[in-house]
């Protein structure tokens, strides 16, 4: 099972730590991308707060987010569960898991990220602002950048796993899990059953994102469909409705009744 997670805007910069070593995160050959990216959000933010301010959507009370960003490359790293902060990663609360648990995290999970693409629960990496719609001199577009890179990324560490994506869908749009996935791609949607509505963006939806994702690490099953993913959610305790694809080479969808926990 492979499990895809959104990022956290918010994030907690450590007192201590390594710098950042691109290439010993996920995916080392994207280490081709993230550099550039890197150079050009690090050269913006020195040379242009201003425009800095306009393209991370920053208010002017959130200058000290691009003075940090001039500073990624020296800052003090720890692993990306506890670099980014906020109601998924408080509900997915690795750090309190048993350490069974907390290293199928590393294997089972990726946390998408519009600076490094992609990384694993205990890559070390520095707090940094930069979101999936965000703009930076000399980059064409984040999505364009990612696409091809980060879907070959996804399609080789899937490797005939079952995906559960719950990345939001500005993370989605950075490179989609390619359709030769799809047979074993199922698309989370938290759903509030009272209003019959998907809930796009809320306390509840990541609240609940985290909350599964933590009590799937807890079990060493690895479900290999998705009518057995499915099973496996209500085994954990939520309420599920798995919907078949909609069309040839489409993905699969599991509405997810949401968790208060």
């Amino acid at each position: 099972m492979l499990i895809l997670l959104p990022p956290s805007e918010s994030k907690s910069s450590p007192d201590g730590g390594p710098r950042l070593n691109l290439t010993e995160l996920f995916a080392p050959e994207l280490t081709k991308v993230r550099r550039p990216l890197l150079d050009a959000l690090i050269r913006m933010c020195a040379k242009e707060p201003r425009v800095a301010l306009r393209n991370l959507a920053l208010s002017d009370r959130q200058v000290g987010e691009v003075h940090r960003n001039t500073a990624i490359k020296q800052a003090p790293c720890a692993p990306a569960a506890e670099i980014y902060t906020g109601v998924l990663f408080d509900a997915l609360c690795l750090s309190n898991l048993p350490r069974a648990a907390r290293s199928r995290a590393n294997e089972r999970v990726l946390i998408a990220s519009a600076l490094f693409g992609a990384i694993r629960p205990e890559d070390l990496i520095p707090a940094y602002r930069l979101s999936a719609s965000s703009r930076v001199p000399g980059i064409d577009s984040l999505n364009r950048m990612w696409k091809s890179p980060l879907g070959l990324a996804l399609e080789t560490r899937a490797d005939g796993r079952v995906v559960l994506d719950l990345r939001s869908s500005d993370y989605a749009a950075l490179a989609q899990v390619p359709s030769s996935l799809a047979e074993r791609t199922v698309i989370g949607k938290v759903v509030d059953s009272s209003t019959g509505r998907k809930i796009a963006v809320s306390h509840f939806n990541k609240a609940t994102k985290g909350y599964l994702t933590r009590e799937l690490l807890r079990s060493a099953k690895t479900p290999r469909t998705p009518d057995s993913l499915a099973a496996m959610c209500e085994a954990a305790g939520f309420e599920v409705n798995l919907l078949e694809p909609s069309k040839v080479d489409a993905p699969w969808t599991l509405e997810i009744e949401q968790h208060h926990g």
